[in-house]
């Protein structure tokens, strides 16, 4: 009798103990969650960018976009999730090409322009013509002079700040799963949503002074050109500037024009 006790009371030590040393192996990452062998913890920690999560979709309503901020030498801005899809794209007007389906994963874009203010925090200088104000969009940068904006910023933040693509850009700027199908982006009243050349007094303005578009996003018609990735098609500017007349909508593509500036994509 005494000895099956003591073979009862082993077996449920060793079932008590089995968990306690297979969780001893592993541990919860701090910053994204995942449970990570405790060998590998310190590797993992040290380059852990934590959990980003785009915005979600649930049937046929869109939630309320996600936000992400980040803040450099005393500089904060902000980028806007955008839930992936299907949209037309539109084709190069130029070339007479068809609006083409295409479908896009979800991202992040910068819910304003660049500002001076932050372009000067990470690059140590303001290359912009239209000064004054440092909440401007910062412009009058090459694609060249964006890379290494883009390498220091990166740097600085742990982060893969880019250009959006133009296929990331329109849909964005269309209004993502939220589009009204407007032809400016956030109205199809240009007064409401943009600078150009019948409100600018010929100079850009500080951001997010307009309506913002169906996801929150702001100034992606008017004020200065966006700088975009065309892939294979090489770099483009889209959006149009101060300068901009009430023709221009959303498809409008260049090659370059204008007053450039950008927008940050991750």
């Amino acid at each position: 009798m005494t000895r099956n006790i003591l073979l009862f009371t082993f077996a449920m030590t060793t079932m008590l103990l089995i968990p306690t040393v297979a969780s001893a192996q592993s541990r919860t990452c701090s910053k994204c969650g995942k449970s990570i062998a405790i060998r590998n913890y310190a590797t993992h920690i040290s380059s852990c960018k934590g959990k980003v999560t785009p915005p979600t979709s649930s049937g046929n309503t869109y939630n309320t976009p996600q936000t992400k901020s980040f803040t450099v030498k005393g500089v904060t801005f902000t980028m806007v999730g955008v839930q992936g899809g299907t949209f037309m794209m539109s084709g190069n007007h130029y070339y007479n090409e068809p609006d083409r389906r295409t479908s896009i994963s979800s991202f992040y874009i910068g819910k304003y322009e660049v500002t001076q203010e932050l372009w000067q925090a990470v690059m140590g200088d303001n290359p912009s013509e239209n000064k004054g104000d440092l909440k401007r969009p910062v412009e009058n940068m090459s694609w060249e002079e964006c890379e290494k904006f883009f390498l220091k910023l990166n740097a600085i933040t742990g982060q893969k700040f880019r250009f959006p693509s133009e296929k990331e850009w329109e849909y964005a700027a269309k209004g993502g799963q939220r589009s009204k199908g407007y032809k400016f982006s956030g109205s199809n009243s240009i007064k409401s949503v943009a600078w150009y050349e019948g409100n600018s007094g010929g100079t850009t303005h500080p951001v997010g002074q307009k309506q913002p578009n169906e996801l929150g996003i702001y100034d992606m018609t008017g004020n200065v050109w966006e700088w975009v990735d065309g892939g294979n098609e090489g770099s483009s500017v889209r959006g149009g500037d101060f300068w901009m007349s009430d023709d221009y909508g959303i498809r409008e593509r260049y090659d370059m024009f204008g007053i450039i500036g950008l927008r940050l994509a991750l």
